[in-house]
């Protein structure tokens, strides 16, 4: 019998992959955990997410904040650049969360 969703997830809060699992999304068929990093590695001093209300061209995903962080760090966000340069644990593929997941964490 193969096991459920919930029998094989971590615990919200457990420490994964230089972070902290925070849930789960599904980019379609695709199921990807969502980690969070550690306050302790350094967060930006009020850097805005972007320096005006304009449009940053390829940064409009609804549901991929890696495309949107790429985006707006060619741009020039100060924000976008530093979540690009975190290396925890020896990962280095942080990126900001598109909008519902910083709005509601988790999706399935």
């Amino acid at each position: 019998m193969k096991p459920s969703t919930a029998e094989i997830l971590p615990i919200i809060g457990t420490a994964l992959d230089g972070g902290f699992y925070a849930g789960h999304i599904r980019a379609g068929e695709q199921p990807f955990a969502l980690i969070v990093a550690p306050k302790a590695d350094g967060e930006p001093d009020n850097i805005a997410w972007n320096g005006s209300n304009k449009f940053v061209a390829g940064a409009l995903s609804y549901c991929d904040g890696m495309a949107n962080t790429l985006a707006m760090a060619e741009a020039g966000s100060k924000l976008a650049q530093w979540a690009r340069s975190l290396l925890v644990a020896g990962f280095d593929d942080w990126y900001l969360p598109s909008q519902p997941w910083l709005k509601m964490g988790t999706l399935s």
